[in-house]
């Protein structure tokens, strides 16, 4: 999940539901969150509920702030890039992104350089092929305003 500022309620929303599923027992992977904001002191939106979800071992977030770091998630993915791939290759998980067009844009040239281009060694044909398939599997989704 990729999401910047208000970019996080659909992501809030499927980790509560994420939570309920393993509530009742059911086996529930971690989820990994790259979220953005302007500052992690006051812009950080649900972060006492995404940090509980965390301490569960239900999501790993990886922020990444505007003005106090000059981070934005594309680093922090690229930071991640061997997880992504692995997530996406090996464990065939699904890829939303949320907020945004210059970010969420920014976003997918991150995931063909540098994750599947990069990590995943396919060429730049092989990498659009890996997005449109993802695309007609519906494990990429993007929300994007």
């Amino acid at each position: 999940m990729v999401a910047a500022g208000t970019g996080i309620a659909p992501f809030r929303a499927f980790m509560q539901q994420r939570a309920a599923e393993a509530d009742s027992g059911a086996k529930v992977g971690e989820s990994l969150l790259f979220y953005g904001c302007d500052s992690g002191a006051h812009d950080f939106l649900h972060r006492p509920e995404l940090e509980r979800y965390a301490a569960r071992g239900l999501l790993s977030i990886y922020p990444a702030y505007f003005h106090t770091q000059l981070m934005f998630v594309q680093h922090r993915m690229r930071e991640q890039a061997q997880l992504l791939w692995r997530s996406l290759e090996e464990d065939k998980c699904s890829f939303y992104i949320c907020g945004g067009k210059p970010m969420a844009n920014g976003v997918e040239e991150v995931l063909r350089r540098d994750v599947l281009q990069g990590v995943g060694q396919l060429n730049t044909a092989e990498a659009d092929d890996y997005i449109q398939q993802m695309l007609r599997d519906r494990r990429y989704q993007k929300d994007v305003f």
